[in-house]
């Protein structure tokens, strides 16, 4: 600009700097100088199947916003007969974040749409907008489930979403797909009970109409998760595995013994949850626990009640 406005000085009549100005202006304003259009438009490219067209998807912010205060997004999709237009809702504007992406979050093989509503430290909150091969479009985003931070298991079909409140604050949620709606599978929480040394546990599995399976419901002194940083990771990935349904159907059987206890912890000392008759069945959920990794943690049931704890292995015969 520096260059420019010497050029100007040289060049005589102040009618004459004013009408070369005003055409500048209109040059930069036209090639995008400044904020230009790379900054009020987000956009992309992408097929959500080989054999469809390549689209591109174009985001801008309308200026308007809802009565939840999220601006209103009008997301351009360009793919000759395909075209289409939608509105929704999102916290973030145009800028710097990833506003869209395509992945198949429906398993039917199609590429569908990922929108993003909200990205902060540590959770990042999306809508889906599943691709509709019998229609020829994506269909309008859901908007009332926001997985977060989402993993897919498409073994399964299940959406596994996880959200962290704070340092020891976990809420996992499972979905699976039904009549184009997203269904609640199951959910569990990791979290430290108020005012207490106490982590609390619980997973609970929904069937639809109104039935459930409480998997397990109990509380654990923190110390023990602070203690071993082994304890967290296999606390939660044990609770992802059990909600996503991934959990290995290997299952054993008390052996060797006439009864076993069921321990809370992965150590000898630990209280006893229940005690186990030999020839109980029970579900490994992960092995190899504890400080000298001789522990098995199982899910049983007795009288009833689901239960999850700890057993040593050589009390355990394998059957799968």
């Amino acid at each position: 600009m520096g260059g420019i406005t010497a050029l100007l000085s040289k060049i005589g009549g102040e009618r004459m700097k004013r009408v070369l100005l005003l055409l500048l202006v209109c040059v930069l304003c036209a090639t995008g100088f400044g904020k230009g259009r790379a900054d009020e438009a987000y956009w992309m490219t992408g097929r959500p199947h080989e054999t469809l067209p390549e689209m591109t998807f174009t985001i801008e912010d309308t200026g308007r916003l809802n009565a939840q205060e999220e601006h209103i997004l009008h997301l351009s999709i360009q793919g000759g007969s395909y075209d289409q237009e939608l509105l929704y809702p999102s916290c973030e504007t145009v800028g710097g974040l990833e506003l869209a992406r395509l992945d198949d979050v429906d398993f039917d093989g199609y590429l569908d749409l990922v929108l993003t509503h909200v990205q902060g430290a540590s959770n990042f909150y999306v809508l889906f907008a599943p691709w509709l091969p019998e229609e020829g479009r994506f269909s309008e985003p859901v908007r009332d489930v926001r997985p977060c931070n989402y993993v897919l298991y498409p073994q399964q079909k299940v959406i596994l979403s996880s959200e962290k409140d704070g340092a020891a604050s976990y809420c996992y949620r499972a979905y699976g797909w039904a009549g184009g709606q997203l269904t609640l599978l199951g959910e569990g929480i990791m979290e430290n009970v108020s005012q207490s040394d106490r982590m609390r546990e619980r997973v609970v599995k929904h069937f639809g109409g109104g039935q459930m399976w409480v998997c397990w419901d109990d509380d654990y002194p923190i110390a023990w998760y602070d203690g071993s940083a082994r304890v967290w990771d296999e606390r939660s990935q044990v609770m992802q595995a059990v909600l996503a349904g991934n959990t290995e159907n290997c299952r054993a059987v008390v052996d060797r013994v006439d009864w076993v206890n069921l321990r809370k912890h992965d150590t000898k000392a630990s209280e006893s949850v229940a005690r186990l008759d030999a020839g109980t069945q029970v579900l490994i959920l992960a092995d190899g626990c504890g400080e000298d990794g001789g522990w098995i943690r199982v899910l049983a049931e007795q009288d009833g009640r689901s239960l999850t704890g700890y057993i040593w292995h050589g009390y355990l015969r394998r059957l799968d």
